[in-house]
């Protein structure tokens, strides 16, 4: 069914429509743009990168709204998406708009503001629109990658453009190792900090290969380009969490690596000839098991090797005297527990937290002295900046994509589609990649770096998009093409039924002319033998047997 007015002459569609289509493309194509190039600018942190950002994704943004309202197409995410996002949008906007502070600096302190304390607040007014405009175009590429992700060429398409700008990050990172460089690509950034890659900050270059580290997964099992690509991806990304200084990357990547090994192994590469569709193929299984023992082997063997370089050594052996009751990291946790008592409903407003902190730290340890940018954890930073009910939100957000990912483990041992067994292991890369970021976030902050979320986004883009089968739908597709025992019989019972009716019509002047039956063509066969005839070349009828596949007809 056509989408698209025609002309009752021509069934060509209008110009409109190749447009919206043309710009629905060219926004795709700007985010792969944007998801390739975004993390060399020392990880989107610099002025310049929030420049590209905000250029890149404004015009894309345009470009994909365009072509909805063009063509009045839905979205093809989840309606519980939009109203997530509408809904953080609407608290920080008002919080951003309805400020009660300007934070005039750490010396001169707060300026009050008139404003209605029933609604949400900031106590900081152009810090909180400056994040509400990067919050508002990260929430829209949210949504629009949910949006394009419904379509399987472009979301395959959006995941090597990620994959793209992985590999030239790890291949500059692993560079930097080997030759002990001493800045980031000989700028002179990050002489006196432990930078890794293009990132500043060890902590979210590991972030970003751990989110990285099941799309190169997913390549050991496309057919569209070659295997070894993704075998290579992962090899060198495993390195690079292992060299990477932060020691909760290297853990948590360790502990990805091993679900990813366990969940995808258990997965087969579709149903083959002969064997049933929730079974793998022995040899499948057998060259699955090969290449992942092998990829495990040589990381471990990789791993040993760079596991004597000295700061990544020197790291875990302080870590006994670090993590003490002592350390930094817990007493900004636990001034940050403090400060969640005052947050409230609606927080303090987006982007606050730099300005809030040193006004709670006056009676805490010296360690924790001067201006923290962000807080150890996402969870406590978004809880003071968003509140109860914007925490809340962001929550439902990232653990809402993890439950519509998990949704589809059901289909795998049903369906009998080797696409099921694809949308599964995406799903199942999907989930491992959000997992992990969320345990990185308990010790770090991997959320407040725009690369970084970037990739999550993506991956919660996946989630939330309308894609995926529901369990209830392929149980339906499994009843109309393959029927039960008891459907079988149920038809046979009606074919013979309808029998003695078909013999005595088709009788023409004393002779008897046995016609076919439809469901069996060209075969000549009685009801109670109708599903198991298709593939023989005699027949029965009621009294004798014709072993000619063409209609016959004898006298009586």
């Amino acid at each position: 069914m056509r989408f698209f007015p025609t002309s009752p002459v021509s069934s060509k569609p209008p110009a409109w429509f190749y447009a919206a289509t043309w710009a629905r493309e060219a926004s795709a194509r700007l985010w792969m743009l944007l998801a390739g190039t975004f993390p060399l600018f020392l990880g989107g942190v610099t002025d310049s990168a929030r420049i590209w950002f905000a250029a890149l994704a404004s015009f894309s943004l345009l470009l994909w709204a365009s072509a909805q309202l063009i063509r009045f197409r839905a979205f093809s995410f989840r309606p519980a998406l939009g109203w997530l996002v509408a809904g953080l949008l609407l608290i920080g906007w008002t919080a951003a708009l309805n400020p009660s502070f300007i934070f005039l600096g750490p010396n001169q302190g707060f300026l009050p503001l008139s404003h209605w304390s029933w609604l949400p607040s900031s106590v900081d007014a152009i810090t909180s629109q400056t994040a509400m405009i990067r919050w508002t175009l990260m929430l829209g590429l949210l949504c629009m990658t949910a949006d394009l992700c419904s379509n399987a060429r472009r979301r395959f398409q959006m995941r090597i453009a990620l994959l793209s700008g992985g590999l030239i990050l790890l291949l500059i990172a692993l560079g930097q190792r080997l030759t002990e460089s001493t800045s980031i690509l000989g700028s002179g950034v990050g002489a006196e900090q432990p930078f890794f890659g293009t990132f500043i900050y060890p902590g979210s270059a590991g972030a970003y290969f751990n989110a990285m580290l099941p799309a190169y997964c997913l390549l050991l099992y496309d057919r569209q380009i070659q295997r070894w690509i993704g075998f290579v991806g992962v090899l060198l990304t495993g390195v690079a969490l292992f060299w990477n200084t932060s020691r909760i990357s290297s853990v948590v990547g360790l502990l990805e690596t091993l679900v990813l090994t366990a969940v995808l192994m258990r997965s087969s590469e579709g149903p083959l000839e002969g064997v049933r569709p929730h079974q793998t193929s022995p040899a499948g299984a057998r060259s699955q098991k090969r290449t992942w023992a092998i990829g495990l082997l040589s990381l471990a063997f990789l791993s040993v090797a760079v596991f004597q370089v000295h700061p990544l050594l020197e790291k875990w052996r302080m870590l006994p005297r670090q993590w003490t009751l002592s350390n930094p990291r817990v007493e900004a946790a636990r001034v940050s527990l403090k400060i969640t008592r005052d947050a409230g409903f609606w927080g303090f407003g987006p982007g606050t937290f730099q300005a809030v902190f040193p006004q709670y730290t006056a009676g805490a340890s010296k360690s924790i002295a001067g201006v923290w940018k962000h807080a150890h954890c996402d969870y406590l930073e978004f809880w003071i900046e968003w509140g109860c009910v914007g925490g809340l939100f962001w929550l439902c957000l990232l653990l809402g994509g993890v439950f519509e990912a998990l949704s589809l483990k059901v289909p795998l041992a049903m369906a009998p589609l080797s696409r099921s067994r694809s949308d599964f292991r995406e799903k199942a890369c999907g989930v491992a990649a959000l997992s992990a970021l969320g345990l990185h976030a308990i010790a770090d902050f991997p959320l407040q770096n725009p690369s970084v979320l970037l990739v999550a986004f993506f991956w919660l883009g996946c989630a939330w998009s309308g894609h995926k089968s529901k369990k209830s739908q392929v149980q339906k597709a499994l009843k109309q093409e393959i029927p039960t025992q008891a459907q079988m019989t149920l038809s046979a019972a009606k074919e013979s039924e309808r029998l003695p009716q078909r013999t005595q019509a088709s009788a023409v002047g004393g002779e008897h002319e046995i016609t076919t039956l439809p469901d069996a063509p060209g075969c000549i066969c009685n009801a109670a033998a109708s599903h198991a005839c298709s593939k023989s070349n005699t027949a029965q009828t009621t009294g004798f047997s014709v072993p000619s596949l063409r209609p016959v007809s004898k006298s009586v």
